[in-house]
């Protein structure tokens, strides 16, 4: 039986930065240079996109012999669709695009070196649970906002906290 996953199940975020894009060659907006998912296990996730099972666009770019480098940080799938929804512009979360622009990546995501199958369990660090980001606090108050009817007269629920 799998394990329940919520919004706030404390897994990994991983960026794969494509070695080109993967698309339409004939439409420059139908192509894709990256894909941003979760995993509570990336190095299994990311096996699953190597063996061609994965995610649509990565199927693709396993089928035209595109490969990646990997990026991760820790993260729950509710700040990987704040990502998705709000952020919308994934090279400069990767540190690998983000550097060949001059600019500094953003939330942390740190290159994952890929050792050849079957992945090791020692290669990535232990998920320790501190303090949130502002990033976490932000989704977490968004959260609370559209969860918890707002009582008349309060400008936002965070008033009540």
């Amino acid at each position: 039986m799998r394990p329940l996953i919520t919004g706030e199940t404390l897994g990994w975020l991983y960026i794969l930065c494509f070695s080109r894009p993967v698309g339409n060659v004939e439409n420059a907006r139908a192509m894709a240079r990256h894909y941003l998912g979760w995993a509570g296990d990336v190095r299994a996730r990311i096996a699953q996109h190597a063996a061609g099972r994965g995610q649509h666009l990565t199927v693709a770019a396993v089928a035209r012999g595109i490969g990646w480098e990997v990026y991760y940080r820790p993260g729950t799938p509710a700040l990987e669709r704040w990502l998705k929804a709000h952020h919308k512009n994934t090279p400069l979360l990767c540190p690998h695009c983000a550097s060949l622009r001059g600019r500094r990546p953003g939330y942390g995501f740190q290159p994952l070196v890929q050792p050849a199958l079957p992945f090791d369990s020692d290669e990535l660090p232990e998920i320790t649970i501190g303090r949130m980001d502002w990033l976490e606090m932000q989704i977490g108050a968004e959260w609370r906002a559209t969860r918890i009817p707002t009582p008349a007269g309060l400008a936002a629920i965070d008033d009540l906290l």
